[in-house]
């Protein structure tokens, strides 16, 4: 993926993408601390972090957009 390629959206464009069904993959790359305790998770989520994101890569449909997200 090129820098170029990667835009910042708000958690109100993600609801609303969600909201639509919109095909894409949701990355839940926060530090297994803020994971843990937060009562905020996405259903259907993939989980990692950045020390596994790189194992995770490969499974990703790509052609798709993929969000991820962290704190």
């Amino acid at each position: 993926m090129k820098p170029e390629n990667v835009e910042r959206i708000s958690p109100e464009t993600l609801s609303h993408l969600i909201e639509k069904a919109t095909p894409i993959q949701i990355v839940d790359i926060r530090n297994d601390e803020a994971y843990g305790n937060s009562d905020k998770k996405i259903t259907g989520s993939i989980r990692a972090t950045f020390e596994t994101l790189d194992d995770i890569m490969n499974k990703l449909n790509k052609d798709i957009d993929v969000i991820t997200y962290c704190t």
